[in-house]
């Protein structure tokens, strides 16, 4: 059980924050990854890689 509580808070103290949702308006812009930090790239790399499968 400690292992456990330990890995909980070892796993919310180095958690990335979550990624922020576009609003409506902002879907109808141009796409520009520029503005995502890595991991969010990482992301949707991984969600293109998967949807074809």
């Amino acid at each position: 059980m400690l292992r456990l509580s330990l890995l909980l808070v070892v796993l919310i103290l180095f958690a990335e924050p979550e990624a922020r949702a576009y609003r409506a308006d902002e879907m109808q812009r141009a796409f520009d990854a520029r503005a995502l930090t890595a991991s969010e790239k990482r992301f949707l790399q991984a969600g293109l890689a998967f949807a074809n499968v």
